[in-house]
């Protein structure tokens, strides 16, 4: 099966991906978009004539739809030790500077880019940090619905992130987000690769039985049995093989013509498959949500989710770190047991 199906945002979002241009390029470059889209997805959709006509319009589509949601993906965040304290924003994405630089360090795709040969002069860089966020209701101290009397067991909801990861990292925030746009369309080749693969699944399924019931009726045919029962039992099994083969005729996955037609699907309703929300909040430092016009000093967090498919969706924001910060100091303990063997 290809990597790309059955995979989560992060892990899709982790793959160094084809590199797609945007809207603005030409038709000679959505053209061998048009041939990336056919290699990922299924070859033998260039048995058809006029393929790449007919998915040129599609692509460009699915990357202007791209390109609009990369657009309202808020950044660039700096996210450091100091800013921890100093920047509301950084305070409630992460719990603890631990848990900030836990972050980085234990970021694969983080250390492998700084690890490049043309990065590890790089002072700085930028990537996406995607995480889950979590609403709680809890009961305590707070103000009243007219945010003047201080009260206990007031109704309050709190908000916290996790599994916080570092994605698409890149040299610039236009690289990050160049990174970011392969990323999302090539989920959406992830979406018809998945459902071209449902299909398939579909259509051997219905091959099996068909085979089964067709031994049925040829072993049927070889015993003898009173020719009421023979009659009954034939027919039965002749209208079970009927129904599966205009299953099979329906199925709309067993040529050319049909699986660019899923193709179309996806890459002309990419909402369906991908989809944005900015999302904004107030909180205070303790990472409680303030409602309404209550007179209580918060902060305005613009973040935005992401949603492939029916997965839950996932928080992301665009940062800049500190190499300095990112990159995980020696262990020398560790590094001395390796050596000492103990």
């Amino acid at each position: 099966m290809n990597w790309l199906f059955g995979l989560s945002l992060p892990a899709v979002f982790s793959r160094r991906n084809t590199r797609f241009h945007g809207t603005g390029c030409g038709p000679e470059a959505r053209l061998a978009v048009v041939e990336q889209v056919v290699d990922a997805t299924e070859p033998k959709i260039r048995m058809l004539r006029g393929y790449r006509e007919r998915l040129e319009g599609a692509v460009a589509q699915a990357l202007g739809y791209v390109d609009e949601m990369v657009s309202r993906i808020p950044g660039v965040l700096d996210i450091n030790r100091a800013n921890f304290m100093n920047d509301a924003r950084v305070h409630a994405i992460f719990s603890s500077v631990d848990q900030l630089e836990d972050t980085f360090h234990q970021s694969d795709q983080l250390r492998d880019f700084l690890a490049e040969a043309g990065n590890r002069e790089l002072k700085e860089c930028y990537a996406l940090v995607c995480m889950q966020k979590t609403e709680r209701t809890i009961f305590g101290m707070g103000l009243d619905g007219q945010g003047q009397i201080l009260r206990r067991d007031v109704r309050q909801t709190t908000v916290s992130f996790s599994d916080h990861q570092i994605l698409t990292p890149g040299r610039s925030e236009g690289d990050a987000r160049q990174a970011l746009r392969d990323c999302m369309f090539q989920s959406l080749l992830t979406t018809a690769g998945e459902r071209m693969q449902a299909c398939r699944a579909r259509v051997e399924a219905f091959r099996t039985e068909l085979r089964r019931l067709q031994s049925r009726l040829s072993a049927q045919s070889c015993q003898r049995r009173s020719e009421v029962t023979d009659l009954a039992d034939q027919g039965s099994i002749e209208t079970q093989i009927a129904a599966i083969n205009a299953k099979l005729e329906q199925s709309g996955c067993t040529t050319a013509e049909a699986w660019i037609g899923q193709i179309l699907e996806v890459l002309t309703h990419p909402e369906s498959a991908l989809r944005l929300q900015q999302v904004h909040t107030r909180l205070n430092r303790l990472g409680i949500k303030i409602e309404g016009e209550l007179g209580e000093e918060g902060e305005d967090i613009e973040l935005a989710e992401v949603e492939l498919g029916e997965q839950s969706p996932r928080v992301v924001v665009l940062a800049k770190f500190p190499r300095l910060e990112a990159v995980a100091p020696p262990d020398f303990v560790r590094e001395a047991s390796r050596y000492l063997n103990v």
